[in-house]
C-alpha cells in the first residue's frame, strides 16, 4: 500500500522548472534553493554540493511529512563555464536525504538528451542510450547514480522534451528568438530542417502534480514526458513572427541561412504513448498558444 501524499520537496526551486513546480503544488511544496537565494516559510536555502550543510537541512526537514522529492536542480549548458561534476555532488546529497529521511519517492527530471537519436523519431523509453554532449552525459550519470544508491526510495526518472514558457530567461531557441524579435525585430535561423518537441511549462508541472497526486505506478522507472509532436524551427520562427504582427502590430523579419553542418539531433520527438496510457499528457497547450503566453510575459516583464 502506497503512503498518502505529504509535502513535496522541490530542489532548484528558484530556477525555471523548479519555480513552476512549487507554484503547481502550492502549499504542498517546500522549495529548496541555493544558499544565497531568498527564502520564505515554505522554502529553505542550502548548497546541495555541501554534505555538511545538507545534514543540517535534514534536521529542519524532519518536522515535515515529506513523501516526495522532485529533483530539478541541475547545472545547465547556458552558463559561461558549466561544471557538470556538480550534478553528481548534488545527487549524492539528494540520495543521502532520501535514505536518511526514508523518503518514499524520488522523481528526477532528466531529459531527451540521454537517448541515441541517430535513428528515426519518435524515441521511446527503450531507445538505446547515447547522450548528446556533456549535458546529456551528466543527466544519464545522475540517473545511474540514483538507480544504484537509493535504499527504500522508489525512483521515477522523467525524460523530458524541450520545456519552454513563462519564467524562462536562460538561453535557448525560443527565448533567443523572442529576445531578437523584441530587440531587433528580426529572426535569423540556419537550421531550418531541425525539429523539436516542445512542451509548455505549465503542462509539464501539472503532469508531475498528477503523477504525485495519483500515486502513479513507478514500477517502470522511466517515463517520457513531451507533447507527442515536433515542430520545425522554421514553424517556430514564423509563429513568433505572426504573434508579433497580430497582437502587437510589430513586423518581425525572418531570414533563413544554410547550416554549416548536419545537426547532431534533427528531431527529438519523444514517444509518450506509455504516459498517455496512464492518463497523462492527454491534452497539452498548442505551440501557438504557448508562444503567445510566453511573448506576452516577456513584453510585460521587459526581460531582455
Amino acid at each position: 500500500m502506497q503512503p498518502s501524499v505529504g509535502k513535496i520537496l522541490v530542489t532548484g526551486a528558484s530556477g525555471f522548472i523548479g519555480h513552476a513546480l512549487v507554484d503547481a503544488f502550492g502549499k504542498g511544496a517546500i522549495g529548496l534553493t541555493g544558499p544565497h537565494s531568498k527564502t520564505s516559510n515554505h522554502s529553505f536555502g542550502c548548497d546541495l554540493t555541501d554534505l555538511e550543510a545538507v545534514k543540517e537541512l535534514a534536521k529542519k526537514l524532519k518536522e515535515h511529512s515529506i513523501t516526495h522529492i522532485v529533483h530539478a536542480a541541475a547545472v545547465t549548458p547556458w552558463s559561461l563555464d558549466p561544471d557538470f561534476s556538480l550534478d553528481i555532488e548534488m545527487a549524492k546529497s539528494v540520495a543521502w536525504l532520501c535514505n536518511k529521511l526514508n523518503i518514499p519517492q524520488l522523481i528526477f527530471i532528466s531529459g531527451w538528451n540521454v537517448y541515441d537519436m541517430s535513428g528515426k523519431a519518435p524515441f521511446g523509453e527503450d531507445t538505446a542510450i547515447q547522450p548528446t554532449g556533456d549535458y546529456g552525459a551528466s543527466k544519464f550519470a545522475v540517473e545511474q547514480f540514483f538507480s544504484q544508491n537509493l535504499k527504500q526510495t522508489r525512483l521515477l526518472i522523467l525524460r523530458t522534451a524541450s520545456i519552454y514558457g513563462v519564467g524562462q530567461v536562460s538561453a535557448g531557441l525560443i527565448p533567443n528568438l523572442v529576445k531578437s524579435s523584441i530587440e531587433n525585430h528580426t529572426i535569423a535561423i540556419d537550421t531550418v530542417q531541425v525539429k523539436r518537441d516542445y512542451l509548455y511549462i505549465t503542462d509539464f508541472a501539472q503532469t508531475i502534480k498528477q503523477i504525485v497526486e495519483s500515486r502513479h505506478d513507478e514500477s517502470r522507472g522511466v517515463l517520457n514526458i513531451g507533447s507527442g509532436t515536433s515542430q520545425p524551427i522554421s514553424t517556430v520562427a514564423e509563429t513568433i513572427q505572426d504573434i508579433f504582427k497580430t497582437s502587437y502590430n510589430i513586423d518581425v523579419a525572418v531570414s533563413y541561412g544554410e547550416a554549416s553542418q548536419q545537426p547532431a539531433v534533427p528531431n527529438n520527438r519523444l514517444d509518450i504513448s506509455r504516459a498517455q496510457k496512464d492518463g497523462l499528457l492527454l491534452k497539452t497547450k498548442s505551440l501557438a498558444d504557448g508562444l503567445a503566453q510566453y511573448i506576452e510575459w516577456r513584453q510585460h516583464e521587459n526581460i531582455l
